[in-house]
Formats: C-alpha cells, sequence, structure tokens
C-alpha cells in the first residue's frame, strides 16, 4: 500500500489538485473576509463553515499521505524538510 500512496505522490497532477485547493481556500478565504467586514455583527453563511471543515479535511489528508508514503523519518528529515514543517503547522 505504502508503494501505491509513493506512486500517488509522485504524479504531477496530484500536486497540482492540491495546488488548486490553495488557490481556492485562498479565494475563499478573502471572500470570507470581505463578506465579514461588509456584515458586521451578523452571522456568516453556512457555506463558509462548511468549505472551512472541507479544507482541513484534504490538507490533512494529504499531510497524512505523505506521512504515509515517505515514512516519518524521510518526510521530517528529506531534502523537502522544510516544506514539511511549513505543511505541518500551517
Amino acid at each position: 500500500l505504502r508503494g501505491k500512496v509513493r506512486f500517488l505522490l509522485s504524479r504531477q497532477w496530484f500536486d497540482m489538485v492540491i495546488g488548486f485547493f490553495i488557490i481556492l481556500n485562498s479565494v475563499v478565504l478573502g471572500v470570507q473576509a470581505d463578506w465579514n467586514v461588509q456584515h458586521i455583527g451578523q452571522q456568516e453563511p453556512d457555506f463558509f463553515g462548511v468549505s472551512e471543515k472541507l479544507f482541513a479535511v484534504v490538507f490533512t489528508t494529504e499531510l497524512a499521505l505523505r506521512i504515509f508514503g515517505y515514512g516519518i523519518r524521510r518526510f521530517y528529515c528529506g531534502p523537502d524538510w522544510r516544506w514539511a514543517f511549513f505543511d505541518t503547522f500551517i
């Protein structure tokens, strides 16, 4: 199973999908901030809460796949260790 996960992680389209979610998350955060500025004191639409949970699941799943696929030592001590810590703490 680890080999299949590593194969998935090595595909360019996987990185592109994750990049798409990062950009989409940024856009949604911007829209949410704008909405909050224009509607001070009002309850946010459910869409924002649902989208936060969706992005949390996507990014947590990506992190878990990378840790499982590469192994915890290679993930955190390998050549991309800076990105690994950045992904973990963001």
